[in-house]
């Protein structure tokens, strides 16, 4: 009967054995071995020390200011800017830059936008 005891033990031993082939249990006493770690590689197109997030705003646009020597125009139902533009001894493409107008196809009545020359205010001559 020992005999048979120490064969089952031997079997048992040889089970837990395989079941645990490839895992290892650190002991309190021992140290973990070092974790890898991966080290990212720069590539050229990589901006050091910028943050990933951070949009990158390129701006061309100029701060609006009121043209020297221009006059404030209210925008009168029925305007366009190609009449005032011509009106006013200018271009559309000028008074969309002067006026910083995004989008000229949204100038609306009431608006004000300023024109080199008061043409609304010029005098007619008398018969």
């Amino acid at each position: 009967m020992p005999r048979f005891k120490i064969i089952v033990i031997a079997i048992a031993l040889l089970f837990t054995s395989a079941c645990n082939l490839g895992k290892h249990v650190i002991s309190p006493t021992e140290t973990p071995p070092p974790v890898p770690t991966t080290t990212p590689i720069p590539t050229a197109n990589t901006t050091v020390n910028a943050p990933l997030n951070t949009p990158t705003i390129i701006s061309t646009a100029t701060t609006c200011a009121t043209p020297v020597g221009w006059f404030a125009y209210t925008i009168q139902r029925g305007d366009v800017l190609l009449n005032i533009a011509q009106q006013s001894g200018t271009t559309v493409d000028e008074l969309v830059t002067m006026n910083c107008i995004a989008n000229p196809n949204r100038v609306r009545a009431g608006d004000v936008i300023y024109v080199p020359n008061a043409f609304w205010n010029t005098p007619t001559p008398s018969p």
